[in-house]
């Protein structure tokens, strides 16, 4: 499973129809990738090994990950 983020790629782990990062760095520079790009696209192969694609508009999900990070941080007060 490769995730394409801007010029960065990155190869993730996954199982069924779920991936994720080989751990907490790589998560944290997927994080930052997708805080400074404008799309990302996932390419992985089909159970029937057929090579698929989708691609992800990231306009705005810098201000929406900031939105997150204030408001999780309000339900602490």
């Amino acid at each position: 499973i490769k995730l394409t983020i801007g010029d960065r790629s990155f190869a993730l782990t996954g199982s069924g129809g779920n991936a994720w990062a080989k751990d907490r760095r790589m998560d944290a520079a997927i994080v930052a990738a997708i805080r400074s790009a404008g799309r990302m696209t996932v390419s992985a192969k089909d159970s029937k090994g057929r090579n698929f694609s989708n691609t992800y508009d990231l306009s705005g999900a810098a201000t929406a990950m900031d939105a997150a990070t204030v408001g999780c941080s309000q339900l602490g007060s």
